[in-house]
């Protein structure tokens, strides 16, 4: 039958180790862009979900402003949001505005509505209406390096 020559007796451990090394190297480097990829996404994702969140309440400004006295009243230290359930105004640390949940995990946004300081009936600067959250894979930070924001400026009495 076939003899074995001492030209081919196979691989060597040596040969084995090193394209075992190669591969897990290779797979490593997969994983690690893979992960980032799915962090990214979903940095997208919430940042979409908190934009969503920032427009839905500009809309909603606009809308109840002109009507509520409460709103108009409120100065520039007090920041409020608008409570989507009741259609009116509440303190930025009401659970309303803290414990608001987009498309994903509930109590993931805070919205805070802020007058301008020097105008407090808020005709001629813009209010400023910013959403944040806890961002992904924050981990152990300090409060302010997890925090994400999305800001939008709206001037009222402007379509």
């Amino acid at each position: 039958m076939f003899k074995n020559k001492n030209s081919q007796r196979g691989d060597t451990i040596v040969e084995v180790l090193l394209a075992m090394a190669v591969i897990g190297m290779v797979l490593g480097a997969a994983f690690g862009i893979a992960n980032r990829s799915v962090a990214i996404g979903r940095s997208a994702q919430e940042r979409t979900e908190a934009l969503k969140i920032a427009e839905s309440q500009v809309e909603l400004l606009k809308t109840l402003y002109p009507s509520s006295s409460t709103m108009q009243g409120r100065l520039p230290s007090e920041p409020f949001c608008i409570d989507v359930s009741t259609s009116s105004d509440a303190d930025a640390t009401d659970a309303a505005c803290t414990n608001t949940n987009g498309f994903g995990v509930s109590g993931l946004y805070s919205i805070a509505i802020t007058k301008p300081v020097d105008d407090l009936d808020a005709t001629e600067d813009p209010v400023k209406i910013s959403i944040t959250w806890e961002r992904l894979g924050a981990g152990q930070a300090s409060l302010a390096d997890r925090l994400d924001e999305v800001v939008l400026y709206y001037k009222l009495g402007i379509l």
